[in-house]
């Protein structure tokens, strides 16, 4: 997991469920985020993941740090309750990282096994069991990054953006006047 310690929201307390049930394998989970944000939500998860072993918080990390925590691990983790299009999704996918996601991410559906496992984080059954597969499955790396790459330079890359806001803006501009 690499954000915010925003308890709730961000869905930590649905790790803490998670990991602190007996899912029948053992895997670790490595949290990155500013343990100095988020006051007594960091706090919390800080202090509640202390008694789980296979917990390990740590604080936020950036630029190419980052990208070799991403690109060395197994899964990037973002069991959300609420996110716009979360990035870190895009680097984990463009550094050949699966991601598992919370069906609350808006993860656009074309990415639902591209490199993406969306999965619904309130079936703690449903959830057990899938990290119970992938304990059976190790190592089992995302191949194309490509689908990711293609994305973002079809979609999101400055090239295609820029000339969408300033049309935007411009057409605003002149309906308002």
């Amino acid at each position: 997991y690499i954000g915010r310690y925003d308890y709730y929201n961000k869905g930590l307390d649905r790790l803490i469920t998670l990991f602190s049930s007996n899912i029948g394998c053992d895997i670790s989970l490595l949290t990155y985020g500013p343990k100095d944000s988020y006051g007594s939500d960091a706090y919390r998860f800080t202090n509640e993941s202390k008694s789980i072993k296979n917990i390990i918080v740590e604080n936020a990390i950036f630029g190419v740090e980052k990208n070799k925590i991403i690109a060395d691990a197994d899964y990037l983790i973002l069991p959300s309750r609420s996110e716009g299009f979360p990035t870190v999704v895009l680097e984990s996918l463009s550094l050949s990282t699966p991601c598992i996601v919370s069906k609350e991410c808006n993860i656009p559906i074309d990415f639902n096994n591209n490199g993406v496992h969306i999965i619904d984080f309130e079936d703690t059954k449903l959830v057990a069991n899938f990290f119970r597969d992938i304990c059976n499955n190790p190592g089992q790396k995302y191949d194309d990054s490509s689908f990711a790459v293609e994305l973002f330079n079809k979609n999101l890359s400055s090239i295609v953006l820029i000339p969408t806001y300033e049309k935007f803006f411009s057409d605003f501009w002149t309906s308002s006047n």
